[in-house]
């Protein structure tokens, strides 16, 4: 019997790394909605930059890459911006706390880098 419990610890783990395995995974699903929102702003707020990339003209192409960028936190604050009206008519105070929480620095620090 020893040898079939060995047996599937290998394959399942021990009880300890099951347990890790399973905060890690509760974790993970109460991150994902907003790891999903902040992807999601990240994402259009690119594409709608990389649209006016062609239309910017301003001689250098550095200045051009300079310039995209204040473009690009240009969508990044109104894409914000629309998300907080959102929530401000539709969550609770402290359901926008948690939301300026989880879509603040640390994500933007994490999803930039």
């Amino acid at each position: 019997m020893r040898g079939v419990m060995g047996f599937l610890g290998k394959i399942f783990g021990t009880p300890e790394e099951r347990k890790i395995n399973e905060i890690v995974r509760e974790v993970e699903r109460n991150e994902k909605p907003f790891s999903d929102l902040s992807q999601s702003i990240l994402t259009s707020s690119v594409m709608a930059a990389e649209k006016l990339k062609a239309e910017m003209n301003f001689g250098a192409a550095k200045e051009n890459q300079n310039q995209w960028v204040y473009v690009l936190f240009e969508f990044l604050y109104f894409s914000l911006h629309l998300t907080n009206r959102y929530a401000f008519g539709n969550l609770t105070e402290p359901q926008i706390e948690i939301l300026h929480k989880k879509l603040g620095e640390p994500r933007a620090r994490r999803i930039l880098m």
